[in-house]
């Protein structure tokens, strides 16, 4: 009995462990899954301004003001990497040009009291946009607003101003200022200057365009002057698309400029005007060049439905005349189509575009230091005499498209001094349509392949297709200076 005792007792301490064990293991679930998440608190007052001349504009109090918080979204890995590896081309992604609205639901939404105040409780500790509404009035925009858990922010302070109508002739100047909504709801002429501040917004309805005769002023050192949709809608929903933004007089810049949701953004035609720093996504075109000489630098083009740029005029020159530089052409349908007077393409990345770059008509045009990557045709030539030369061709399923000369004009490129990183796809391709028969010199190339003809495709092929492509001599080592290049 005494054995069996000290048995039984042993047994009852195995259990206990065991027991308290489980207790403690619970009590950690239980204190783990009852962990409310990391919040804090946003607060901020929107204040009510008449800067007009209208009293009956003045507001009784700041009450009714919506307020509504948006998680930031997610940039665009390939844009954000272009950012980083070339940060003097294009246009830098945030949240101003990444956030689409229309596209997002808002996680908060409150309204102000009379006094304009608002306050947002128990809001998970992050990183949020923020819009600012009422009728009559403007829109506001703040970005990267950060929430801290345990903590509340209530640095947001708005001064908020009454909505302009545009009417549609105005021959006085006219500014454009921060922080004010100006609606387009028909056609509008500018005759006299206008200036366009940082954070203006002008919404246009639906086929409304502006056009400004006169002179221009564009806030170089401020934040950007958005041109969007009247009602906010999708940047791509084509029952809501404005036309354009059309430039009559000459020596004019447009700079920090997004246009978002048009069909053409910006139409080029008075001689000598610049676009510089600013950002498209639109429906059709993002620029249409149609004066003799332009100059579009650092620009942004991004899921054009048609093109990025258009140059389209009847005559050709060898002298320069057009000036596209740095910019970034990414996801459009096409990115640029030439047919025209002479155009120097330099320092410019094309990548992810069903065809980078058409050259067609009997003109010249000079393609140097660009980067061509993950297009579905790089650069298609159709009846034009082009040098093509210190660039870099990588992921292309077809880098140069020798085409046919349907627009007159004999297809005969120069291809020189550039780097081919491809070993798939086709290099050069040539298509039976031409009717020629001198080859194609695309000589002192670096090809990362050790088959070049596996990516060259020609008469040795096709035998329809009466020219080859001479790519000896070759270099062994790839080619300096090729691609991007900026001091």
């Amino acid at each position: 009995m005494k054995i069996i005792c000290l048995e039984c007792t042993g047994k009852n301490r195995k259990g206990l462990f065991l027991i308290i064990l489980l207790i403690a293991l619970l009590g950690l679930i239980g204190c783990k899954t009852s962990t409310k998440p990391d919040t804090g608190s946003l607060s901020g007052s929107v204040i009510l301004e008449n800067d007009t001349a209208d009293p009956a504009l003045d507001p009784t109090d700041n009450a009714g003001v919506r307020v509504s918080l948006f998680k930031t979204v997610e940039l665009d890995t390939t844009l954000v990497r272009l950012n980083e590896e070339y940060p003097e081309i294009g246009v830098i992604l945030d949240q101003e040009l990444g956030f689409d609205p229309a596209a997002s639901e808002p996680m908060f939404s409150t309204t102000t009291d009379a006094a304009g105040k608002f306050i947002f409780k128990e809001v998970p500790a992050g990183s949020y946009n923020l819009i600012a509404s009422k009728d009559g009035w403007g829109t506001i925009y703040r970005y990267n607003i950060n929430v801290v858990k345990n903590n509340t922010s209530s640095d947001i302070n708005i001064t908020m101003y009454p909505l302009v109508v545009l009417g549609s002739y105005i021959d006085s100047p006219i500014t454009f200022k921060q922080d004010h909504t100006y609606n387009a709801l028909s056609d509008v002429a500018i005759v006299g200057s206008c200036s366009f501040l940082g954070k203006s917004r002008i919404k246009l309805a639906q086929n409304v365009q502006i056009s400004i005769y006169g002179d221009i002023t564009s806030d170089i050192d401020s934040d950007y002057t958005h041109f969007t949709p009247l009602n906010d809608g999708s940047r791509l929903d084509k029952n809501l698309g404005w036309n354009s933004i059309k430039i009559y007089s000459d020596n004019q810049t447009l700079h920090n400029m997004v246009c978002c949701g048009a069909y053409t953004g910006i139409t080029l035609l008075g001689n000598d005007c610049t676009v510089s720093n600013s950002y498209f996504r639109v429906l059709d075109n993002g620029i249409y060049a149609g004066a003799t000489r332009t100059n579009i630098l650092n620009c942004l083009f991004e899921s054009m439905a048609t093109r990025a740029i258009l140059y389209d005029q009847t005559s050709g020159s060898e002298t320069i005349n057009h000036i596209l530089e740095n910019n970034i052409i990414y996801k459009c349908l096409n990115g640029l189509r030439t047919q025209g007077q002479a155009i120097r393409i330099k320092n410019n990345y094309f990548i992810s575009n069903n065809t980078a770059l058409f050259s067609f008509g009997n003109f010249y045009h000079i393609i140097e230091n660009n980067n061509f990557d993950q297009n579905e045709s790089a650069i298609i030539c159709a009846g034009t005499r082009i040098p093509i030369r210190f660039n870099n061709f990588y992921a292309n399923p077809v880098s140069i498209d020798l085409s046919g000369a349907w627009y007159g004009g004999v297809t005969q490129p120069t291809i020189n001094n550039n780097n081919f990183y491809q070993s798939t796809g086709f290099a050069i391709k040539v298509l039976p349509l031409m009717n020629q028969s001198e080859d194609f010199d695309a000589t002192l190339n670096y090809w990362k392949t050790t088959d070049i003809d596996a990516i060259i495709f020609d008469n040795l092929d096709y035998t329809p297709i009466s020219q080859r492509v001479i790519y000896l001599p070759k270099r062994n080592q790839p080619v300096a200076n090729c691609g991007i290049q900026l001091n």
